[in-house]
């Protein structure tokens, strides 16, 4: 039995699930050939092995492919190759709307809006790109993640367009400045490009999600006022970037939700954040912070932080972490770990482990501590509500 939905999979009798991987290259040039039977030239074979490569080991985009170009000129190929570089393969014959549409057939069978929208979102990132089971998304290696495969990528964003979802995606397409015409959008995705400048005071007044990452960190500066008419906005991912401030502006930003600062190693300095009142999510991953401001304290409706990785980190001020009684999840791995004994001598300078212990929400902790002596006496407090805990020690 073969089915796009793993409901049908889970109501049957079988006892075992085989996930239907995407072809190898050597396999997808071998379905390839099989299909056109001959290819007339040297020059359109070595067309043909690039043009079957961009169909990314998806046996129906070869075959729909083959179809579309099978006796057709090199001017043709090269016309092919070149639309399925730039992922948009609208002008080769049938393959947009037979690939597409028996596609998007897995789409409608996705149940409830909003994990259709999930689905949508994932199209922001690169093709390939580690992504935080409807059969649309692949495994990754990467734990905790998962991948969109190419052609379904070009899918989503197909949709996202059609269905007026004000949608940009301009993602790992090698663009140099910022795009125009924003005042409709509401997802932006401008991640893997080569943008060097922004604009000062950039109109998009309804744009919601916001990533603007750029390669090799060559984004060094945010205008002091580039927030200032984006009051919409919920989550902004500045990942990989080289600032090493945050903006004035980023105070206007009453809606946000969702703040990615990973990689920022260039950043030190992040107390502005304590204006963000409303952040449920702060990952600052691999930042160059060496003390945790006394401001996060004040994101009293925090859900997760997110501190793996940041190498520098040496402090973390007592009555910091105690505050965020809403919070979920807590990532200190590879980062902090001088959490004091309550009542030792310590000199009060770093929080101690009670203040982790004391968090009533918390589910799903990752933490680095160099005495066991901190935590001998607070296990049992975790108690059943506590999901996921992971501790390491030394």
């Amino acid at each position: 039995m073969t089915t796009r939905r793993l409901d049908v999979y889970s109501k049957s009798n079988c006892q075992k699930m085989i996930e239907v991987k995407v072809l190898s290259k050597q396999n997808s040039w071998n379905l390839f050939i099989e299909k056109a039977r001959v290819v007339e030239t040297d020059e359109v074979q070595s067309l043909a092995k690039d043009v079957a490569e961009e169909c990314k080991g998806l046996p129906l985009a070869i075959v729909t492919v083959v179809r579309a170009l099978k006796g057709k000129g090199s001017h043709v190929w090269k016309n092919a190759l070149r639309e399925l570089q730039t992922s948009c393969p609208e002008n080769i014959e049938n393959v947009d709307k037979e690939l597409y549409s028996r596609q998007e057939l897995s789409y409608n069978y996705i149940e409830g809006e909003e994990a259709k929208s999930c689905f949508l979102f994932c199209c922001l990132f690169p093709e390939d790109y580690d992504i935080e089971d409807s059969c649309l998304l692949l495994n990754s290696d990467e734990e905790g993640c998962v991948k969109m495969h190419a052609v379904v990528r070009e899918l989503a964003i197909s949709i996202a367009l059609r269905r007026e979802h004000e949608f940009l995606v301009k993602a790992g397409v090698k663009l140099e400045e910022w795009p125009e015409k924003l005042e409709q959008c509401k997802r932006l995705s401008l991640m893997q490009n080569y943008i060097h400048v922004l604009p000062e005071q950039p109109i998009c007044p309804l744009l919601q999600t916001y990533l603007p990452c750029t390669k090799y960190h060559i984004l060094e500066k945010v205008s002091s006022n580039f927030f200032k008419l984006m009051t919409e906005l919920l989550l902004l991912d500045l990942s990989g970037t080289a600032i090493s401030s945050l903006p004035p502006s980023l105070p206007f930003l009453s809606n946000i939700r969702t703040l990615c600062l990973d990689g920022c190693d260039s950043l030190y300095n992040i107390s502005l954040i304590k204006e963000l009142v409303n952040l449920e999510i702060l990952s600052l991953r691999g930042t160059g912070i060496e003390e945790l401001p006394i401001e996060i304290g004040d994101l009293a409706n925090l859900k997760l932080l997110d501190l793996k990785g940041t190498r520098g980190l040496k402090r973390v001020p007592p009555n910091v972490i105690s505050k965020l009684r809403k919070l979920e999840e807590l990532y200190v791995i590879n980062s902090f770990n001088k959490w004091e004994v309550r009542g030792s001598s310590g000199d009060g300078s770093n929080a101690s482990f009670d203040e982790v212990a004391s968090l009533s929400r918390l589910s799903v902790l990752y933490i680095d501590v160099a005495d066991l002596k901190c935590i001998s006496r607070l296990l049992w407090p975790f108690g059943e509500s506590k999901e996921i805990w992971y501790l390491r020690v030394g």
